[in-house]
């Protein structure tokens, strides 16, 4: 029989993270992580390695998880005039948040000023304009971000405040 190395999920991209065992139960064993147990908790893609003695031979295998595909979804409207807890504020979803490490936003009027900035990934922002809300305005933004993959990315898009 051959021992290989199993995953306790499916889809790693998921939940983004992961145990890593052996489908044999060997005699010690040596990840390349370093650790020397029978199983690990993963949480970055990559190629994990072990090697066990079972039944006398020296045994190694891998698992290879292979990076997640992303893209950064934002609403294209906002309902602040109405605060009825549903789509009040522009900001990210908190599984999207999960993979940005850094990011840039610039929002601007229909005139190009710079209406609204945040260097920070849990940002919200009302669609007021120095505290008034405008409604049926179109604004646009830019986004700079830096995602868990180590990738720069750059999304730009129009947002509509609805009254």
């Amino acid at each position: 029989s051959s021992t290989e190395v199993v995953s306790s999920e499916d889809d790693f991209c998921e939940h983004y993270t992961t145990i890593l065992s052996l489908s044999e139960i060997g005699e010690d064993y040596i990840w390349n992580t370093g650790e020397q147990s029978p199983y690990i908790e993963v949480f970055t893609p990559g190629t994990y390695t072990v090697t066990t003695h079972y039944q006398g031979c020296e045994v190694t295998a891998s698992y290879v998880i292979k990076p997640c595909q992303w893209e950064l979804y934002l609403p294209n409207a906002i309902t602040p005039g109405k605060p009825e807890g549903l789509n009040d504020v522009f900001c990210l979803a908190e599984d999207q948040k999960n993979w940005i490490e850094e990011l840039e936003l610039y929002i601007f009027n229909r005139w190009g000023e710079l209406v609204y900035s945040a260097m920070d990934k849990n940002f919200k922002w009302d669609g007021s304009v120095k505290g008034q809300l405008f409604p049926n305005a179109v604004y646009s933004y830019v986004i700079y971000l830096t995602d868990r993959n180590g990738r720069r990315l750059f999304y730009k898009g129009s947002i509509i405040t609805l009254g």
